[in-house]
């Protein structure tokens, strides 16, 4: 009868270490996934700051490529003025 009892026992002392093996392990299947979800959310974040940065830069530039040639539009618009007032 104690011979029964303990090979009753046996296997549901291996299946609750299953158990528990599974549990651990999705625990830190779980934790990991989380810290590489923080990892790729930083890692984005970076690239999207990155490219406002550049956006930025970009406006700057042609505001800038705006003041340096705005004086040689305004000069070729009056050459082309000049040449109507002469043709005309």
């Amino acid at each position: 009868m104690l011979l029964a009892a303990i090979i009753g026992l046996v296997p549901g002392l291996f299946a609750d270490r299953r158990y528990l093996f599974g549990v651990k392990r999705g625990y830190h299947a779980r934790e990991k996934l989380r810290s590489q979800n923080l990892v790729h959310t930083e890692n984005s974040d970076t690239c999207r700051n990155n490219c406002r940065s550049g956006e930025r830069t970009g406006r700057e530039l042609t505001s800038d490529h705006s003041a340096d040639l705005g004086p040689l539009v305004q000069s070729e618009q009056l050459a082309f003025k000049l040449s109507d007032l002469r043709a005309g």
